[in-house]
């Protein structure tokens, strides 16, 4: 029936934004240095875990984006 259908994709559906958020941000963080260097960049992994935490309260993939960028480039004006 529809009904059924509707409830099977509304958990599909779910899993969605997460996905995406995935999708958007591991490459960045994975792929953002040379295949020779193993060093490990803390703002983007600060960056990162703070997007994973607003994408965990939010239904939204938009927050998360945002989130994790201005906590970036927070740190990184910070720094310098």
């Amino acid at each position: 029936s529809a009904e059924a259908l509707i409830n099977r994709s509304k958990h599909i559906l779910m899993l969605l934004p997460p996905a995406i958020l995935a999708a958007l941000c591991i490459p960045a963080i994975v792929f953002s240095r040379p295949l020779t260097d193993y060093q490990v960049e803390y703002f983007q992994l600060a960056a990162a875990l703070v997007a994973i935490l607003i994408a965990r309260f939010s239904r939204s993939v938009f927050w998360p984006v945002v989130g994790g960028m201005l906590c970036l480039w927070l740190l990184r004006f910070i720094s310098s």
